[in-house]
């Protein structure tokens, strides 16, 4: 990573470590000799560098500018230069960082024509066994029948389109500046899924807290939540929550298991 660097800006220092405890990537804030600020992010996973490279190629433009912009790549070390942008993460100012936000993810999902699937239900089911056997240990059988059942539903709804999406849109990924711009940041886990997927998160946690972020997202989007869409929210919401445990679990994080178990109670809860 320090050779790349080395190689795309010249002599530079470390200004600032800015990865996530979680140690998925190497984010680090850099300065040039010139006082010129940079960001460079290796990823330890090829999945996830070659997800992120896609978006930042196709995708992020549609953002105008309200996003990094990729400046170079080091494809065998997994290592993107990318503009330096200012502002914080999870800095937010209430309903108006909300809607500037779902602007952004809209724009986002508009960045490509939408695709049609016809195998939606039967991925999700592979991902959920693929989960449920990883945690055999930690699920009891009630809740993997649950999760079952919930997927089930699923079978009456029409196929959803697939649109690009964050798939981890949260406050830590929206980078605030001083005079309240938001920017989107962290697009590793980016790629062709269902709209809804990037509001898991928000649902389920955030909007409980303050249901008033929620109107403003959407007011921001364009669009509000119908049955159907309330339907899927449940059962991504479930699926999340038992591979935000396993992932946490792994990992020793126990408050971000917590809000795997939350997520899932909640679930349960709309569920009646």
């Amino acid at each position: 990573m320090a050779r790349f660097c080395r190689r795309a800006v010249g002599d530079h220092v470390i200004m600032a470590d800015r990865s996530w405890p979680h140690a998925e990537s190497i984010v680090l804030h850099i300065r040039d000799r010139h006082g010129k600020d940079w960001i460079a992010k290796h990823c330890r996973r090829e999945e996830h560098f070659a997800q992120e490279l896609v978006a930042y190629r196709e995708w992020v433009p549609a953002l105008g500018g309200l996003a990094p912009t990729l400046l170079g790549q080091d494809e065998r070390h997994r290592t993107l230069l990318l503009t330096f942008e200012p502002g914080e993460v999870e800095t937010y100012d209430g309903a108006g960082t909300y809607r500037q936000a779902g602007a952004l993810i809209r724009r986002f999902h508009d960045a490509a024509d939408q695709r049609a699937g016809d195998d939606f239900v039967a991925l999700l089911a592979a991902r959920l066994d693929r989960a449920l056997s990883r945690g055999r240990e930690i699920f009891s059988r009630r809740d993997a029948d649950f999760l079952r059942e919930q997927l089930k539903r699923l079978n009456c709804l029409p196929e959803p389109m697939r649109v690009p999406v964050h798939a981890d849109n949260q406050p830590r990924n929206w980078l605030v500046d001083t005079s309240g711009t938001v920017r989107l940041i962290d697009f590793g886990l980016s790629r062709w899924d269902v709209w809804i997927r990037d509001l898991v998160r928000l649902y389920y946690r955030d909007w409980r807290r303050e249901p008033e972020l929620q109107d403003a997202f959407l007011d921001g989007y364009g669009r509000r939540l119908h049955a159907a869409d309330l339907e899927l929210l449940q059962v991504l919401g479930a699926i999340t929550a038992v591979t935000t445990v396993l992932w946490a679990r792994e990992r020793g994080d126990a408050g971000f298991e917590s809000q795997g178990w939350n997520t899932l109670a909640l679930v349960r809860t709309e569920a009646g």
